[in-house]
């Protein structure tokens, strides 16, 4: 499929970075920039005068569905990959493992959604990502109408020591590109102290967006965490629009590599840590989280935590909303509201901040080139782009004006009739990529293109 003439592509913008180094360790920090945000979705703006106000939303080769915020309703026609076409019922009574198990093994690699209308579907083993380590993307109908939830009392989710997770993506080397988790549920039940909801690794382009787990429909059943980044090479990656309820641990990250962007958390009924992370590199924004235990704690030699705009309520008096717990590990905190801990901060090296909140505070002195204060900018921050979602019936296929995948032909004429429809919305069907040598002067189309 050939685009025609488009103009106009804009890169996001470089964002300041305050420098850090001590005995502590040496980090960059981010601020939490823009570009930390952004999952590295392509975006190109076609010249106002020529499309006004139109918006493409392209399900091709490269679709990241991950980086929209709808409720997950597709069209029939979009080529997404529907577990009831493999025997999945929804109900919550019939045992759907195997199904979608299956939806993921036959679409693997493919560029393919594999959707889940709303519904309960009841799983009783893990839901592995085999095949293609990458363009995976799991998304549901809805954040809470499409529930997965694990069998109570599963004989293979009892041990805690022995943490196993009801979906699991795999983890090394570092070429999880695309993957994603969108619009769902994800329930643990009752009965499963050694259950984790998901179990996520992606790299560059991957992200979990606009996603619920529970430990049990109340969110006071057991588990070990909620969203596990554990796996060795994680990230970077984009968490974003994400509740946990109960758990150990809501989320718990490890490794050394290669950094975690949290945005839009929230955090409940934890009994350890509301967030936990031993030695990765974490930038979070807008956490807000509701605990009686830490709703932070950053623990390992290796750590570096970046929060920012956040709110910690709950506490105990025995207990401080963030911990800095090792000698080496670094943490920046600005604009954080604490309340209800009898501490705000406690770091192993200085201390612990009063409660109250933390305008500024990091655990190594800031250096600059150039007089003045040394802290940080405090520039504005832009938001992850979020793309409006009309209702499914108002789209127009483009494939309806004749721009056809894979036939070689210069489709910027059926684009341009599509747009002159008047529709807002124009979608293109996913399509499986043409093998390497014919695409020659076929390039498809990835990413999306908005006005």
């Amino acid at each position: 499929m050939d685009m025609g003439n488009w103009s106009n592509v804009k890169m996001p913008p470089q964002s300041p970075v305050v420098a850090s180094a001590s005995s502590r360790g040496s980090v960059l920090y981010s601020s939490l920039c823009e570009e930390a945000f952004r999952p590295n979705i392509p975006m190109i703006i076609p010249s106002i005068d020529r499309f006004p106000a139109i918006l493409l939303i392209f399900m091709a080769l490269c679709l990241d569905l991950h980086a929209f915020t709808h409720n997950g309703a597709v069209p029939a026609d979009s080529g997404v990959i529907n577990v009831k076409d493999y025997g999945a019922k929804g109900d919550g009574v019939t045992d759907d493992s195997d199904a979608i198990q299956e939806a993921f093994a036959k679409n693997s690699g493919s560029g393919s959604v594999i959707f889940l209308p709303n519904g309960t579907y009841l799983v009783s083993k893990t839901i592995n990502w085999r095949g293609a380590k990458n363009r995976n993307v799991l998304q549901g109908e809805s954040e809470q109408g499409a529930i997965v939830k694990l069998s109570d009392n599963n004989p293979a989710f009892q041990d805690p020591t022995k943490p196993r997770p009801m979906f699991h993506t795999g983890g090394a080397p570092a070429q999880r590109f695309q993957n994603g988790f969108r619009s769902f549920t994800v329930d643990v039940g009752q009965g499963n102290p050694g259950a984790v909801g998901i179990n996520f690794c992606a790299n560059n382009t991957g992200a979990l967006r606009s996603v619920t787990i529970r430990a049990g429909a109340d969110g006071k059943a057991a588990g070990v965490s909620g969203l596990d980044l554990t796996e060795s090479e994680v990230g970077p990656l984009l968490v974003k629009d994400l509740t946990v309820i109960g758990f150990d641990v809501g989320v718990r990250v490890r490794q050394d590599l290669n950094s975690v962007t949290l945005e839009n958390i929230t955090l409940r009924g934890q009994h350890v840590a509301g967030i936990d992370n031993e030695s990765n590199m974490v930038f979070a924004r807008r956490v807000k989280s509701d605990n009686t235990v830490p709703a932070v704690v950053n623990a390992g030699r290796n750590a570096i935590f970046t929060l920012i705009d956040s709110e910690l309520r709950g506490g105990a008096p025995e207990q401080a909303a963030i911990e800095n717990r090792h000698a080496n590990a670094v943490l920046f905190a600005r604009n954080v509201q604490t309340a209800g801990y009898g501490s705000a901060l406690k770091d192993s090296v200085q201390g612990s901040l009063p409660i109250g909140t933390i305008v500024e505070w990091c655990s190594d002195a800031p250096v600059s080139l150039f007089p003045g204060e040394l802290k940080s900018l405090n520039l504005p921050i832009e938001d992850t782009p979020d793309v409006p979602w009309e209702p499914v019936e108002k789209w127009v296929n483009a494939a309806k004006f004749g721009a056809l995948p894979g036939d070689g032909k210069d489709d910027a004429a059926a684009i341009q009739a599509a747009i002159d429809s008047g529709a807002k919305t124009i979608y293109f069907p996913h399509a499986r990529e043409a093998p390497r040598d014919k695409r020659a002067n076929n390039p498809g189309l990835g990413g999306q293109l908005c006005s």
